[in-house]
């Protein structure tokens, strides 16, 4: 059942720098009663916004299994509580969907490094961003998830990833504390799959479950956010994720590239829903998917001279080597090359420098300045067979001019 979360409910621990203001002095407790007015003086669509649900689990024959598969929470992006939460807490309750076994110790096993959701699509944090996880007893050894922290199991000895213990009826009722830290961190849904597990070898751990904590989205795109992560829970639900990671990534972009060269049928290819595999599902996939625009090597969103820095340092341009170029290294058009060809797809599309497309609108005739450009050097270019790129940018009658020149 989900229920609003109030700094002073009883389900939820209080924070240590809460519990402080109860004692230090009526200055102190006024800061706390402001805190306690704003949350009340919430509309009810944000108070919406802040809700969690516990993680309700029981025993079913010898498996934990859980009530759902999706579990949700927030972190606070101001206040005294910002970037903390203790919720979703753990509930296995006779009023649930029952007890353990009486007195086993409850531990989570996290199953892979840290998902996010940035309202749009799954990208790859900086490994910088991470969610650290206090456990029980309190000063216990905390767990770290981030990008790439991958698999990490609870155990009895030394206590990791310890959440409580049943007590003599079987029943559970605890928290672990999280802690969103980085000074700047991306609005979305930030993500850690993990599954229940105990002190014994007679009871099944539980299926993998998401905990999603909301930072900063609102409740409409939060929801739809949520709904991101349970597909992750079935293979391949994820449009346009082809090797089923849960990412839209690079390898994404390579192996919809390598079955259009390979003249693939697959229908899993066919993205823009037309019954065909070509390459309009290629720039479906780019555009409409992935949200970006050829060029964006590095697939950070926007095509931008950092994408330039990276293809040249493939060394792969024109190296008289067939098909041996990815979309990382250059080959924007599909064609299994790194060539002049690559510019020209990428600057007719006239994204460069034009930010995210989610966050800007190209009007067609951008593209215009760009082919004028690129004509312009690649006649050059053509001549030379090893040059390396300067990109400069300068304002000529009200127009941004993007130059490109080769110098050996």
């Amino acid at each position: 059942m989900k229920h609003i979360e109030v700094i002073a409910a009883p389900a939820q621990p209080l924070l240590p720098q809460v519990h402080e203001l109860f004692v230090c002095g009526k200055q102190q407790f006024f800061a706390l009663a402001v805190v306690l007015a704003l949350v009340h003086g919430m509309s009810p669509a944000a108070r919406a916004q802040f809700g969690h649900s516990d993680i309700d689990f029981g025993l079913d024959g010898n498996k934990i299994v859980t009530n759902k598969r999706v579990y949700d929470s927030f972190f606070p992006t101001f206040g005294i509580a910002r970037h903390f939460s203790s919720n979703p807490g753990f509930a296995a309750e006779s009023d649930g969907l029952g007890t353990l076994d009486s007195e086993h110790d409850v531990f989570y096993d996290v199953l892979e490094g840290l998902r996010f959701w940035d309202g749009n699509t799954f990208v790859s944090l900086d490994e910088t961003v991470h969610i650290r996880i206090e456990n029980n007893p309190r000063g216990a050894e905390p767990t770290i998830v981030h990008r790439g922290s991958g698999i990490q199991l609870g155990s009895v000895t030394p206590p990791r990833n310890r959440v409580g213990a049943s007590s003599g009826s079987g029943e559970v009722h605890s928290h672990v504390n999280f802690f969103l830290e980085n000074d700047s961190p991306e609005s979305g849904a930030y993500g850690i799959k993990i599954a229940i597990t105990t002190d014994t070898e007679q009871i099944t751990d539980s299926d993998p479950v998401f905990l999603v904590f909301n930072y900063g989205l609102d409740a409409s795109t939060f929801e739809t956010g949520l709904l991101q992560y349970e597909a992750l829970l079935d293979a391949s639900a994820l449009l346009g994720d082809f090797d089923g990671n849960g990412s839209l990534d690079i390898q994404d972009i390579n192996l919809i590239t390598t079955a259009l060269l390979e003249n693939s049928s697959d229908p899993k290819f066919n993205m823009n829903g037309d019954n065909l595999v070509d390459q309009n599902d290629r720039t479906y996939w780019i555009e409409s998917i992935r949200s970006t625009y050829l060029g964006d090597s590095n697939l950070d969103g926007e095509f931008s001279s950092a994408d330039f820095v990276q293809v040249f340092q493939a060394n792969e341009y024109e190296d008289g080597v067939a098909d041996n170029s990815t979309w990382a290294e250059g080959d924007w058009n599909g064609d299994g090359d790194f060539n002049t060809t690559d510019f020209v797809a990428a600057f007719q599309a006239g994204g460069y420098e034009r930010g995210p497309r989610l966050l800007i609108a190209v009007p067609e005739s951008a593209s215009e300045p760009w082919m004028w450009a690129v004509s312009t050097v690649f006649l050059g270019l053509l001549f030379r067979k090893r040059f390396r790129l300067v990109i400069a940018t300068e304002l000529a009658t009200d127009k941004s001019v993007s130059r490109l020149a080769a110098a050996n």
